[in-house]
């Protein structure tokens, strides 16, 4: 009997610590995503890293962003997307869907945690806190997210996708909330690119 007092207690103490740390994983991202989107805009560089290494920047505003490399360009407005590609300077327009956008704004991940993933926390230190997010639905192919947040900024330092055949590794630097901006920031400027073919694929 007493035995089996122990081991009841040791499994009520271990659930307890599971689901405390649960809990603060959930309250840590809860609190990096009302960052993002409480800011009146984020900016910040990516390296964006798998079989090689592609760096750029991002600026996002709620649900809009903008990001640009030296390969290619993206501007979502909350509705359409345009892709610009420096090496055919063709310009694709779509609607996207939000699986769609998380491959391109590594952002959508963090501002979806809360109704797509599972948070648990992973470790956490005087610097910073590492969150895995596990799909609370079976994807074919994203197994988890882990998410490194600096604990002063309240923002994503580090997120690695962890997929069926491959990682991604996503270094995100100098991340910073800036000014409200333009919804123009967020779409396609032809002026900017006058001999792009625009290709309508909605």
């Amino acid at each position: 009997m007493k035995h089996k007092i122990l081991s009841i207690l040791l499994f009520t103490v271990s659930f307890l610590a599971v689901n405390a740390a649960n809990q603060s994983a959930a309250s840590i991202i809860e609190k990096t995503v009302e960052t993002i989107r409480s800011a009146p805009s984020l900016s910040a560089n990516l390296a964006v890293i798998t079989a090689k290494t592609v760096k750029g920047s991002i600026t996002l505003a709620g649900d809009k962003f903008a990001f640009s490399s030296p390969e290619m360009s993206t501007w979502f407005d909350g509705t359409t997307l345009w892709s610009y590609s420096a090496d055919t300077q063709e310009v694709n327009l779509s609607n996207p869907t939000n699986e769609e956008l998380q491959e391109i704004n590594p952002f959508a991940f963090i501002k979806s945690a809360r109704s797509d993933y599972k948070p648990r926390l992973l470790s956490s230190d005087a610097k910073q806190d590492k969150i895995e997010l596990t799909p609370k639905v079976k994807r074919a192919d994203l197994k988890k997210i882990e998410v490194t947040i600096n604990k002063t900024s309240k923002l994503p330092t580090l997120i690695v996708l962890y997929l069926k055949n491959s990682t991604i590794k996503i270094q995100i630097t100098n991340a910073k909330i800036g000014k409200r901006l333009s919804g123009a920031a967020f779409q396609f400027n032809k002026a900017m690119f006058p001999k792009a073919e625009i290709i309508d694929l909605r």
